[in-house]
């Protein structure tokens, strides 16, 4: 988690969108759900005997959805940024 906080303070001086401290922690929190998720299943896998490095079309398809689901949430989080952007400071 320090290594992605540290990643987007970098970055916000290269992207305008990310130079909002709300919207840096708005990603902060899709990370760590995104990483909460990715142990969920990696647990449901080991419970269900599959290996690590072997797995099946279930846990294939589980990590599909939670990588759309992150995908999705890091656009919002975009879109919200870009949308206050354009709407200026009060």
């Amino acid at each position: 988690m320090l290594i992605g906080a540290l990643v987007l303070s970098v970055l916000a001086s290269r992207i305008p969108w990310l130079r909002s401290e709300g919207t840096r922690a708005s990603l902060m929190a899709v990370l760590a759900l995104a990483y909460a998720g990715l142990l969920a299943v990696l647990t449901w896998q080991a419970f269900r005997g599959q290996p690590l490095i072997h797995p099946d079309a279930l846990t294939l398809a589980a990590l599909g959805g939670l990588l759309a689901a992150t995908a999705l949430a890091v656009r919002a989080v975009r879109s919200r940024a870009e949308a206050g952007q354009q709407a200026g400071p009060p």
